[in-house]
């Protein structure tokens, strides 16, 4: 999945994005079909084919050879589409910098263009463009709109930016209350970030018990700070039976991601 000043880390859209996969899934009710007629259907059949032709040439799978110039032939010719998906695929491009000159303008007119045609995954993009001031005036009251509208229509990914706005905006903006809808909205779905975040609030409360579920569910997704509150529950039994092993067996797994305080604490132990 970016940013907001208080350590705040949006989530992107990423899970139909380009550079990764060609185009096989779309934002209707957040099903995917193998079925190429009804592929095409939805997506708008020659642009998809078109995106799809960019992609092999750019990885140079199939049974091309990659070519940058074929590349961005392909991919100028998805761009002046009239699909969504691949607009906003397109506008993943140029915010990413790939193949092309990173271009914050370019990817906020094709989000801009998918998001009107409702694309979830456009709209949760451009939201975090707003409250960021990238390639458009900051506009946080737009950008929340964004989140709000991607949200209810199902995106975990804006769902759990709402959760992360409310629970570290400035305190005129903040609300606990709204934090936790649309992390429990987005917990639903078992996001990882969403119930990391439901864990702290149960923590905070005193209920060990929901803490631990929470932490165990966000943990097993490699979550790794999920993963060394885990450590913690376990090493002082809190919410769970005190068990020393899985203890030290959640502060590998913490540590092997990279987590600082894990590593730190580890080589403590070892000296």
């Amino acid at each position: 999945m970016k940013v907001i000043p208080i350590t705040l880390c949006l989530i992107l859209s990423i899970s139909n994005a380009l550079a990764d996969t060609d185009v096989k899934s779309t934002n209707i009710n957040k099903q995917t079909t193998t079925n190429n007629i009804i592929l095409q259907a939805l997506l708008g059949g020659e642009a998809a084919e078109q995106y799809n032709k960019g992609y092999y040439y750019l990885t140079g799978k199939g049974d091309v050879k990659q070519s940058n110039s074929e590349a961005r032939k392909w991919f100028g010719l998805a761009a002046k589409s009239t699909s969504p998906a691949v607009r906003y695929k397109i506008g993943r491009l140029f915010e990413t910098g790939t193949l092309y000159q990173q271009s914050y303008l370019e990817a906020v007119k094709h989000y801009s263009y998918a998001a009107d045609k409702g694309d979830i995954y456009a709209i949760n993009n451009l939201a975090i463009l707003y409250l960021n001031g990238t390639g458009v005036t900051k506009d946080i009251a737009k950008g929340i709109t964004l989140f709000t509208r991607a949200a209810n229509r199902g995106s975990v990914e804006a769902q759990v930016n709402l959760g992360l706005y409310y629970l570290t905006a400035t305190q005129e903006h903040q609300s606990i209350e709204k934090a936790l809808k649309w992390f429990t909205a987005a917990a639903t779905d078992n996001n990882p970030v969403a119930l990391y975040y439901l864990a702290e609030h149960a923590f905070a409360e005193k209920d060990y018990v929901k803490a631990y579920d929470y932490y165990l569910t966000s943990a097993q997704q490699s979550n790794d700070n999920a993963q060394l509150k885990l450590a913690m529950l376990y090493g002082k039994g809190l919410g769970i039976e005190k068990n020393r092993e899985q203890s030290l067996k959640w502060l590998k797994e913490a540590a092997k991601l990279e987590n600082k305080q894990a590593l730190a604490m580890l080589k403590s132990m070892n000296k």
